[in-house]
């Protein structure tokens, strides 16, 4: 079922603010007290507030790019950050963009089973 205008007002007012009567206001009905709670019991629009919210929790995690900038922004400032702030800043955003290399080494044993595998495979 579509949802009315209204409802979906409501939705989005009560998936910000969590109160039903409160919600029901400042979606415009007559009676908010009634309606809030009316509108809850109402299965489709149960489902719209729970997309709403997921949306909306969505929409507060922050990109890549976004904390890239505001790591920037920390780096940049002089004066009102301390200098750990803005070196910290500054190693987070190297991890970030991969500029820090890791060395790996690494020792293989094989006790001359490789040898025996290559002359068997090729018989």
């Amino acid at each position: 079922m579509a949802l009315t205008a209204k409802q979906q007002a409501f939705c989005i007012e009560y998936a910000t603010c969590g109160i039903a009567t409160l919600a029901a206001e400042r979606a415009g009905y007559k009676s908010p007290r009634s309606q809030g709670s009316r509108l809850l019991t109402n299965a489709d629009v149960v489902a719209h507030i729970k997309r709403v919210q997921d949306e909306l929790s969505t929409a507060k995690i922050l990109t890549a790019k976004q904390r890239q900038v505001i790591l920037s922004d920390i780096a940049n400032s002089v004066g009102y950050r301390n200098n750990a702030d803005r070196i910290k800043a500054i190693d987070t955003l190297n991890k970030m963009t991969g500029e820090y290399l890791t060395k790996v080494e690494a020792t293989v044993n094989t006790n001359g089973k490789i040898n025996e595998l290559i002359a068997a495979v090729r018989g």
